[in-house]
């Protein structure tokens, strides 16, 4: 995978590394849960970014907050 910038690259593989070490960890499933998100969001954002150059970084930052907006309970 190609990455848009180096700090989706980072996040990216910091999750995917705590996926990897979680049972020599003993990380419970909410944390691996928590990573697949958090590199599932990378993904979003990458393609975003890749897809939508001519966004400003002003844009792309209402685009994400309107993606990841959670409904109150």
């Amino acid at each position: 995978m190609r990455f848009a910038t180096e700090d989706i690259r980072a996040r990216y593989f910091k999750a995917r590394s705590t996926i990897g070490s979680a049972s020599r960890w003993e990380l419970g499933p909410e944390v691996v849960a928590a990573a697949r998100a958090e590199m599932a969001a990378c993904r979003i954002e990458n393609t975003i970014r890749q897809e939508a150059g001519l966004l400003d970084e002003e844009r792309l930052n209402r685009l994400a907050d309107l993606m990841f907006e959670v409904e109150p309970e």
